[in-house]
């Protein structure tokens, strides 16, 4: 009867015994996925299209300092440039919790962003459930259409499954005359010529910003890889009818690490 008793016993430690002897999961840092350190070096090839007119150019971005934003802390300062001219600057704090953009600079317009989060880890474990959430939704049934009923391009059973939102982050900026919002949309395969296939996790920054007297909405959209960073971002600016005034599409050609 003992001996029954103690094997009943260790039949029900064992399995919490090897649990504890797993070794716990090595936390996701998102800071993978953004490089700030020194000596980074991003080339890239940017379209730009205005009205019926397109226009290429080559620019870099480089990773060139290190400065302290009061509030935020030490940021990694991204210089980007064609040739010899500057186009844009960008202050950026990567920790493996969370990528902070707290201030920007386009030309002698500068703008200090509050709360401009890219990317956390509790969005990106988010994003996990969503995706599992979408795998384990039923598909939907095929329909037999009407023998009267127009041709469709949808094939039965493929029907597009409910839209999930991904996790979001709200900003605005210090002056009142900029606000959006970051949204992690998923993740996505992108080929990349010098580089194949890269996984890649896509967000979305919309925001609305005040241009003289007419208020713009700018959509950006931007794929990060692990290790390397932006390699790809489109943009587009619009009035508030919706008509375009601005696109672009910037897609990397060579990264280099120090």
């Amino acid at each position: 009867m003992k001996r029954a008793l103690l094997l009943s016993v260790l039949f029900v430690a064992l399995p919490g015994l090897a649990l504890a002897q797993q070794p716990a999961a090595k936390p996701v840092s998102v800071a993978e996925y953004f490089p700030t350190e020194l000596g980074h070096e991003w080339d890239y090839h940017l379209t730009i299209k205005v009205g019926t007119k397109t226009r290429f150019i080559l620019y870099s971005t480089r990773v060139t300092r290190t400065e302290k934003i009061p509030g935020v802390g030490p940021c990694a300062l991204f210089e980007s440039r064609s040739s010899s001219r500057l186009l844009a600057l960008g202050w950026y704090r990567a920790t493996p919790g969370q990528i902070v953009n707290p201030k920007r600079q386009h030309g002698a317009s500068i703008a200090f962003l509050d709360s401009r989060v890219l990317l956390d880890r509790r969005g990106l474990q988010r994003l996990k459930v969503l995706e599992r959430q979408r795998k384990s939704a039923p598909k939907s049934a095929p329909k037999s259409a009407p023998k009267t009923a127009a041709k469709s391009d949808s094939k039965p059973g493929k029907q597009p499954l409910p839209a999930l939102k991904g996790p979001s982050w709200s900003w605005t900026a210090r002056s009142g005359r900029a606000a959006g919002r970051v949204t992690l949309l998923k993740r996505e395969k992108l080929w990349l010529r010098n580089y194949g296939d890269l996984q890649c996790l896509v967000l979305r920054d919309e925001g609305r910003f005040q241009a003289g007297k007419q208020m713009r909405v700018q959509t950006r959209t931007i794929w990060l890889a692990k290790s390397i960073g932006v390699v790809r971002e489109t943009m587009a600016v619009k009035t508030e009818a919706g008509k375009v005034l601005i696109e672009t599409e910037a897609r990397l050609q060579h990264h280099e690490s120090p």
